[in-house]
């Protein structure tokens, strides 16, 4: 008879005795009987269980045996003798080292730090079609012990297991090492010579991603920088070595991203230093591309603002010319989108056919988006929001009289083909937008699938998530390893965007009070915010309460 371990079923079925269906959330036993099913134990507690005192009773009786065997056939005084000897060797060990047998077992690992970076860069490195991500293995591989690198990457494993790790885990060694790699960093920087090394920008990179966790696991109000400044100013500093390799190129181009992505999320203007914006080399990448236009919507972005801080005739012709080179921007935006290859694009799945548990944990929409790799698909939720952001500036701008100097109410002008503006208009802008707001919902299963609690990436074969009915060629989804990384790092992925979306949903939004209706329902609001709840609850990332939303959109 083999031995399966703790059995997995709810309480009420281990009491009877009987075989449990392990259906969530509750079995069916339970309500064939009409009983309230108390559910299961958490998975962690029967994988991760202390086993100290099984430990200390096996080591007891083992000693006790040998204690046993070496007494047989001798007196009475060379048995004290042994026993005395065995105590003293246990009050020996117990002085060196209290805590041996509870670290041991009070861990993941006997070293936590490699059993994490092992877990990191297995999970959370980006596809092999993210330059950065092999740059950064291979950086890590190559660096010396004193390089700021290592307790960065350290750091940021370490924290990233908080995600789905709910016990047996030491959140203050993570500051350690991250509070060790900001003494290195700082040390290398000093070096003119040495703050030029590759490694020492990518250090600041991976320190700020750490310091994202450590807003998240810190308690509310907590202070922290920001370390995409001096990455900036690293960046800055190095010139033309920015362009030097290849590794080198995906830094800056990484950097890049970072910073226009941040600034259109929260509908603000920002400074952009002159090693983010020269680029002379043409690019090739999709993501590159949609960077370069991410930074002309941001240049609208900031037009935007000063055309509203003036109200004088004079400024109409600078209007007129701000709107017009808004859907010149519309215009290439749309083309980025239609020169995909099938393999950077979505493939839809009717919400029918997917699993009733992943509609039981929230679908919106008839279908569900596919994607390739969850790279592929942050891109295109990014596309999506970029999309959002420079269709609303064209209808703020759209809407106001003093753009085309129609008079009466700003709800009476309509876009049309007739118009000056060419037939850039003739479809509505509001369904456009709220299109894009649909394909950004329905690639939500595509992240979460049915995940209703928190789990270990290694039961990660026990989610579900949709898969693409209709495949283009060879379309590359490897379904296992998708499950393998979503469970680990998809609320890493889709959090920032829900957040994002749902700050674009609310009226009091980062431009300001809208002269236009949207049309967004409150059932597609209150969904969203359902999701981040979700996401809260399996990874436990803090969800960003509405004031510091407030706060995100002003700062």
């Amino acid at each position: 008879m083999v031995n399966r371990g703790r059995s997995k079923g709810c309480a009420n079925c281990r009491a009877r005795h009987v075989k449990c269906d392990e259906k969530r959330p509750v079995c069916r036993n339970c309500v064939k009987l009409k009983q309230e099913c108390p559910g299961y134990d958490d998975v962690f507690d029967r994988m991760h269980k202390s086993e100290n005192k099984s430990v200390e009773r096996r080591v007891t009786q083992r000693q006790e045996a040998l204690a046993g065997r070496s007494t047989r056939g001798s007196t009475k005084r060379s048995s004290t003798r042994v026993l005395v000897s065995i105590h003293a060797r246990q009050s020996s060990c117990a002085s060196t080292s209290p805590s041996l047998t509870s670290n041991l077992y009070n861990s993941p690992s006997p070293v936590p730090e490699t059993w994490a970076i092992d877990i990191w860069f297995n999970l959370y490195q980006r596809d092999c079609t993210d330059d950065f991500g092999v740059h950064l293995q291979r950086l890590y591989g190559y660096s010396s012990l004193d390089s700021p690198l290592r307790p960065a990457v350290t750091a940021l494993a370490l924290g990233t297991s908080l995600y789905w790790m709910t016990r047996n885990f030491n959140v203050p060694l993570v500051w350690k090492y991250y509070a060790e790699a900001m003494r290195s960093l700082r040390e290398a920087v000093k070096d003119s010579e040495r703050s030029m090394q590759d490694d020492v920008l990518m250090a600041a990179l991976v320190l700020d991603l750490a310091e994202g966790l450590r807003h998240q696991f810190l308690p509310e109000g907590s202070s922290a920088g920001s370390h995409r400044p001096g990455a900036v100013a690293l960046l800055k500093q190095r010139g033309p070595l920015n362009q030097r390799d290849e590794g080198s190129k995906s830094m800056a181009s990484t950097l890049r991203a970072w910073v226009a992505n941040d600034a259109i999320a929260r509908g603000v203007s920002t400074d952009q230093p002159p090693a983010l914006q020269d680029q002379e080399e043409e690019l090739n990448m999709p993501a590159d591309q949609l960077t370069r236009l991410c930074y002309r919507v941001l240049d609208i972005q900031t037009r935007y603002e000063q055309v509203m801080d003036t109200t004088t005739t004079d400024d109409l012709p600078k209007t007129r010319q701000l709107l017009q080179d808004a859907l010149n921007i519309d215009t290439d935006l749309v083309a980025w989108q239609e020169s995909l290859t099938a393999l950077d694009r979505p493939v839809y799945t009717p919400t029918a056919d997917v699993e009733q548990s992943i509609q039981g944990q929230g679908v919106y929409g008839t279908f569900l988006a596919v994607f390739s790799n969850m790279t592929i698909a942050d891109m295109y939720c990014k596309y999506n929001l970029l999309q959002l952001r420079l269709l609303d500036i064209i209808m703020r701008l759209g809407a106001s009289r003093a753009t085309l100097g129609i008079e009466g109410d700003a709800s009476e002008v309509v876009f049309d083909a007739t118009s000056e503006f060419g037939p850039s208009l003739d479809v509505s802008l509001p369904s456009r937008m709220l299109l894009c707001i649909d394909e950004i919902m329905s690639s939500v299963p595509f992240y979460l699938g049915d995940i209703s609690w928190p789990i270990t990436p290694l039961l990660s074969h026990q989610v579900s998530f949709p898969r693409a009915l209709t495949e283009f060629g060879t379309y590359p989804l490897d379904y296992e390893k998708h499950q393998m990384r979503a469970v680990a790092a998809a609320g890493v992925y889709i959090l920032y965007t829900l957040a994002t979306l749902l700050r674009f949903m609310e009226t009091d939004e980062g431009l300001g009070m809208r002269p236009y209706d949207l049309g967004v329902e409150e059932k597609q609001v209150q969904w969203v915010k359902g999701q981040m709840e979700r996401i809260n609850r399996i990874f436990r990332i803090r969800a960003p309460s509405r004031e510091v939303l407030e706060q995100w959109c002003h700062e």
